[in-house]
């Protein structure tokens, strides 16, 4: 796994940065389509062979602008297989489009890649983006399910701001919308009902559980279906109580091995809002 955090001048330039460090980590450039004047949109197709070097599947990312709306975000899809002469929202078996809301004024970023998936941390204003495309950790072999793609972005509304609120808008810590899809067994995608324990009524998520010294418990992000089940868990992504925390604060394991980084739901902050990304 690789991760960087640096700063970029909006959504376009956040993709070029996307762009190498997806290159330089293990990601084969399938599509770069940039525009330097500004005029039309960036996209950026980028495939893997997976952890086992024994896959194929596609994550895609794309930028839209529109000055009279005020939108400058990125479109994001994910699938199976990559055509090259598919426009970016038919490729084959692909996701519907989704959304991931920034705008084109300076912001912070982290990335977090490996193999396996592409999960984007960006900072627009005071609110926190993330989204995560690529494999989920699933409990099953290749044989059985060899393509575990998803991709779980932000929202569906191609008019909605970095700063629109409500439930059209909500990071894949909470699903509220249908901008979160997983390629089943079948080869269709579906929309997951449940991001464990964070929806959950469990006890260890209702009562703001921390530590006696301050440490936070870790919990695994999973996915669960109402038909299938536990599909899987979000790589590297755990629950974190919000109480005497803050996004995009870092924070240590127990075991002081992994450094984490602490991601709010878009402008939500109580204290089921909050997710930590591992980043080493």
């Amino acid at each position: 796994m690789a991760w960087e955090t640096g700063t970029a001048n909006g959504h376009r330039d956040l993709l070029l940065k996307l762009k190498s460090f997806s290159q330089a980590n293990g990601w084969k450039v399938e599509r770069w389509v940039y525009d330097p004047l500004g005029l039309g949109s960036d996209e950026l197709i980028v495939s893997s062979n997976g952890p086992s070097e024994q896959e194929y599947f596609i994550c895609g990312f794309k930028t839209q602008s529109s000055v009279a709306a005020d939108c400058y975000n990125w479109q994001l899809v994910a699938g199976p297989l990559f055509s090259g002469g598919s426009e970016f929202d038919s490729q084959p078996n692909s996701t519907a489009i989704q959304y991931m809301y920034l705008w084109q004024n300076e912001l912070r970023y982290w990335f977090v890649i490996d193999k396996a998936r592409i999960v984007v941390v960006a900072q627009v204003s005071g609110t926190t983006h993330v989204i995560y495309n690529g494999k989920i950790q699933n409990y099953c072999s290749l044989g059985h399910w060899p393509r575990q793609v998803g991709c779980y972005g932000e929202g569906v509304n191609a008019n909605g701001r970095w700063s629109s609120q409500g439930d059209e808008y909500s990071t894949f810590q909470w699903i509220r919308n249908a901008a979160q899809q997983t390629l089943w067994i079948d080869s269709s995608f579906i929309t997951p009902s449940m991001v464990y324990p964070n929806m959950s009524v469990s006890g260890l998520c209702r009562n703001g559980w921390t530590y006696s010294e301050g440490a936070h418990w870790l919990i695994p992000m999973t996915l669960l279906h109402h038909e299938h089940g536990a599909i899987g868990e979000f790589i590297g992504c755990y629950y974190i109580d919000g109480h005497d925390t803050s996004s995009l604060q870092t924070i240590n394991s127990l075991d002081g091995l992994n450094t984490l980084l602490v991601v709010q739901n878009i402008y939500r902050n109580g204290y089921r809002d909050f997710m930590a990304l591992e980043l080493a």
